[in-house]
């Protein structure tokens, strides 16, 4: 209980996985569970490679290899949140870096009233609103 009480009073980070359903169209079907690492705090989170990499696989092969990893999420202590130069770096490094299924990275950030969305291609950020179906 007292690692999940550290948890809860930073930022908290895990992924976004789902699989492709037309020309960049985009079904999420699984939020993972927290993946924080321990050096997370108030106002940063630090995934936990290994354990995302596990959820990632396991997802894979659960759905017959058509859940792939689409992106990331993570919370903002603020009502409205938008994305920090932080969060812009690191969904950079994972687009020009990490061999992605799909053309680009999710972004999704939850805050306190308001939950921000949106997809890195390209070197560019675009604000999105998923629809609901």
């Amino acid at each position: 209980m007292e690692s999940f009480q550290k948890e809860l009073s930073g930022e908290l980070c895990g992924i976004i996985l789902g699989s492709t359903i037309g020309e960049r169209t985009y079904r999420i079907n699984f939020i993972s569970e927290i993946c924080n690492k321990s050096s997370s705090n108030k106002t940063g989170c630090e995934r936990d490679a290994k354990k995302a990499n596990e959820i990632i696989g396991r997802e894979y092969e659960k759905s017959s290899h058509t859940r792939v990893y689409m992106g990331e999420w993570h919370t903002h202590p603020e009502n409205f949140p938008r994305p920090s130069i932080v969060d812009l770096n690191s969904v950079s490094k994972i687009y020009f870096t990490d061999e992605l299924v799909i053309d680009g990275v999710l972004l999704c950030i939850v805050g306190l009233r308001k939950i921000y969305w949106g997809f890195y291609s390209k070197g560019n950020l675009f604000d999105i609103s998923p629809e609901l179906i």
